[in-house]
């Protein structure tokens, strides 16, 4: 029998500065990965929905650069790159339970772009929604880490945090 597991939302990356690029086509084969990889253990999952929630406005932009990769060091894949927007829909509680600090994000995004990816399918959530929550969802079968690099930042945000879901 097959099963899915379905999970609440765990904390991806929680930063106030956008990247000095971690990650390239000249280091994704190192074996030493940048600070804030995060180990995801898939069992019964059946893919991986990434959403964020930022201190900005509404419009403010927050572009990325999704990595994954196998046994606990590299080489990093790259999943696909895009820009988050974030819309109307306050942010108002916590999803994972797990931050702290200031400032408290003030909005989720509401629209997602994926610009490129190398995996065949990668499904967008919610993202025709307006002003709901937009995500990303892919099949994340023999990874057991992400990192989400943030590479840029328009508008007033300061706070950025990913959460990642097992759907």
């Amino acid at each position: 029998m097959d099963r899915t597991r379905q999970n609440g939302w765990f904390v991806l990356r929680d930063t106030q500065a956008a990247d000095n690029p971690q990650l390239s086509a000249a280091t994704a084969g190192v074996l030493s990965l940048p600070t804030g990889v995060k180990s995801i253990t898939t069992e019964f999952a059946n893919a991986v929905e990434i959403i964020l929630a930022a201190t900005g406005n509404d419009g403010d932009t927050v572009d990325y650069i999704l990595w994954a990769g196998r046994n606990g060091k590299g080489p990093a894949r790259r999943v696909c790159s895009g820009v988050f927007t974030l819309g109307a829909t306050l942010y108002h509680d916590d999803p994972s339970g797990q931050l702290s600090g200031t400032p408290t994000p003030t909005r989720f995004a509401d629209t997602v772009t994926i610009t490129e990816s190398w995996l065949k399918t990668i499904h967008k959530s919610n993202d025709d929604e307006a002003d709901g929550i937009a995500g990303f969802y892919f099949d994340f079968f023999g990874y057991d880490w992400l990192f989400l690099e943030i590479t840029a930042k328009a508008g007033t945000v300061t706070r950025m945090v990913a959460f990642y879901s097992y759907v």
